[in-house]
């Protein structure tokens, strides 16, 4: 059915409803989930659905935009596990944790890679890497150009240039 049967107090203070509140309401009503571009979540292709209907009889997982009652959102890793009776699924027991920070992380990462790219593009400075283990020398477009080398000819160079 998505009826709430029960909500914990990291429930009530993340989303704002109360557990008198959401009690006995649709699940879809009160725990409103989108996608990374605002669109809400159809219900019947949520993974809590297709839990209940049967469908998938193990863990599912997702990483979806909650909505909280003050209309703010927050992307949240999304566990739902089914509760098996006599090998019928009678119910879903949902978790959500808050990953604002590792999306925020993400950004700042990318950002700032950008922002190096820029800056190395526009110094004209080139860029390589080490792999100790592989014995391995990667060099970017820009490292190329500045020692003259085509990259086709640069699988060697390192060992030539006494690596």
């Amino acid at each position: 059915e998505g009826k709430i049967n029960f909500v914990n107090l990291v429930f009530e203070k993340m989303l704002g409803w109360s557990f008198a509140e959401a009690e006995g309401k649709s699940i879809e009503k009160i725990l409103v989930k989108e996608d990374e571009l605002g669109n809400k979540v159809d219900f019947k292709k949520y993974i809590l659905a297709k839990l209940l209907a049967g469908e998938n009889p193990k863990e599912s997982n997702g990483v979806f935009w909650i909505v909280r009652r003050n209309g703010t959102k927050f992307p949240a890793n999304i566990i739902a596990s089914p509760v098996v009776l006599d090998g019928k699924i009678v119910g879903v027991v949902e978790t959500f944790k808050d990953i604002s920070f590792l999306y925020e992380s993400q950004k700042s990462v990318k950002e700032l890679a950008q922002r190096f790219a820029f800056a190395a593009s526009a110094a004209k400075i080139g860029i390589w890497e080490f792999n100790v283990v592989l014995n391995a020398l990667v060099w970017d477009d820009q490292m190329y150009a500045l020692y003259g080398i085509k990259k086709e000819d640069f699988s060697d160079a390192y060992e030539k240039a006494g690596g």
